[in-house]
């Protein structure tokens, strides 16, 4: 199963459950056949769309036509079942919260409309089958949705954070690393800009411990953490990516420059001396050759400085 279809399968089965529970006939089921099999339609034209559409390689604004196709799908379902009578209006929570998630904030906001379509237009349609309430219940829709999925953005955008920070330092984890790294190379590939990566390991962290103890190693490693992140610019990424040792991705960087962000690192806490790995991105290799040929001249870099002490 594709990462895309992962995270949509929750949505997908919670959609197919809506059109099982529905009853499809004739009699006195008063249900729309018609409508059904249009909302069924447009259903699984998302879900493939969704799940197989190459959307990274497309424009921003086409990632939302299947959420817009989605509110249409509600539409039918809510209005084949009895307009007013019918329970398919909280359907409409099931997008804003697939933006909340995986969407930005303006895109959540932007919902509003739709929703007030969703709940108003039939109104103004066939004001018949809605009684004088209901334009009631579509404000209040209106009003509860971009709360709800704003609500729910900012506590994913919490966690979010939390997840890919280390604790210790306040710096980048190793999560946030791997998931900039591939990034960053796709933007230097696609811009021609030059992208350089650097891999400090401090010396003698492993005795500094031993002979000082380890609250003291935890001290050494935040003085250092605020030392080298006071030499780095917004876009550069610092982060923390095992006990001592550290990441330093330098976008917009050639070689000479991201070793001269090393050596002013190197200045601004004398007290963490460390080894680096400095290596700029050739253009053509993936994550993990870069990140090989990093360690390849870190490891150079520290048998050398121990050679000279």
């Amino acid at each position: 199963m594709s990462r895309r279809a992962r995270e949509l399968w929750p949505y997908l089965a919670g959609g197919a459950a809506a059109f099982a529970m529905i009853p499809v006939g004739t009699g006195d089921t008063g249900v729309d056949g018609s409508e059904v099999l249009l909302a069924a339609a447009l259903f699984v034209a998302v879900a493939l769309a969704a799940v197989f559409a190459p959307w990274s390689r497309l424009p921003r604004a086409l990632g939302l036509l299947p959420l817009l196709a989605c509110f249409a799908a509600i539409g039918l379902l809510r209005d084949a079942e009895g307009a007013a009578a019918s329970g398919y209006g909280t359907l409409v929570l099931l997008p804003v919260f697939w933006l909340a998630l995986h969407a930005r904030r303006r895109d959540v906001v932007a919902t509003l409309p739709f929703v007030g379509a969703l709940f108003v237009a039939p109104i103004l349609v066939d004001s018949s089958r809605y009684p004088e309430a209901e334009w009631r219940r579509a404000l209040l829709w209106m009003i509860v949705t971009p709360i709800v999925g704003l609500t729910t953005q900012t506590l994913v955008e919490r966690v979010s954070a939390t997840a890919r920070h280390d604790p210790l330092t306040g710096l980048a984890n190793r999560l946030a690393w791997e998931e900039r790294l591939p990034l960053a190379l796709a933007v230097a590939g696609r811009t021609g800009r030059p992208l350089s990566l650097a891999v400090l390991d401090l010396d003698g962290f492993k005795a500094y411990n031993d002979t000082h103890g380890h609250p003291a190693g935890d001290r050494l490693l935040v003085v250092a953490a605020a030392g080298w992140a006071g030499e780095i610019r917004a876009v550069d990424l610092l982060a923390r990516i095992g006990g001592d040792e550290f990441g330093l991705l330098l976008p917009d960087a050639p070689l000479a420059a991201a070793k001269s962000v090393v050596a002013r690192a190197a200045a601004a806490a004398p007290e963490a001396r460390f080894s680096a790995g400095v290596v700029e991105w050739d253009g053509g290799e993936d994550v993990a050759a870069l990140v090989a040929r990093a360690d390849a001249a870190l490891y150079a870099d520290k048998t050398a400085r121990a050679a000279a002490r």
